[in-house]
């Protein structure tokens, strides 16, 4: 693994990014505002990149207004509806779809840190990807399992990123300046 994040390494897992989840969260409405802004600055930092983004959701969402983060390539939107049981990594198709982009790192966020992050985060690990978690991105479902969740993940090998921190090393690995601007912009 090498010690700087680069965006050409990376694919991004979104897990469940949708609105309803927001309101199943113990944090208040700041702090839900600032989630969906973390969200969002990892889409537009994908994008800025053409980083691969990849979707597991567990309802088809009908109205795109209930995105927190969307799929930007209409073309290939890379969404995976999950069932209601079974592996999401498994079951979904997801570990394999992720393998066939043949990029290593790889960036989860989304629904729950305690259960379905810390899930794909072990599962992908075990497929043999590097596993970093945007922890500012990712909420728990229960605020008593977050310091357990993290604990776990930790030991696993997976790397603790913030939002933040992985555009800064995106904009520090990138070798274009107009990028590394827009990165940088994207930051304030």
């Amino acid at each position: 693994m090498a010690p700087l994040l680069r965006p050409e390494d990376c694919c991004i897992l979104l897990i469940d990014p949708v609105k309803r989840n927001l309101a199943r969260t113990h944090i208040d409405d700041n702090d839900r505002q600032a989630l969906m802004s973390r969200h969002a600055l990892v889409e537009r930092a994908a994008q800025t990149l053409h980083v691969p983004k990849f979707f597991a959701i567990y309802r088809e969402i009908e109205d795109r207004r209930e995105w927190i983060a969307r799929p930007c390539e209409p073309a290939h939107p890379r969404i995976y509806v999950l069932g209601n049981s079974g592996s999401l990594w498994a079951d979904s198709g997801i570990g394999v779809a992720l393998a066939q982009i043949g990029r290593a790192c790889l960036v989860l966020c989304g629904f729950w840190l305690d259960g379905n992050v810390t899930f794909a985060a072990l599962n992908a690990l075990a497929d043999g990807f590097d596993v970093f978690v945007l922890l500012d991105a990712c909420p728990s479902s229960d605020r008593f399992s977050e310091s357990p969740a993290i604990n776990r993940l930790l030991q696993a090998g997976v790397v603790p990123l913030t939002t933040t921190q992985m555009v800064r090393e995106w904009a520090e690995a990138v070798p274009d300046e107009h990028e590394r601007s827009t990165l940088l912009d994207l930051l304030k």
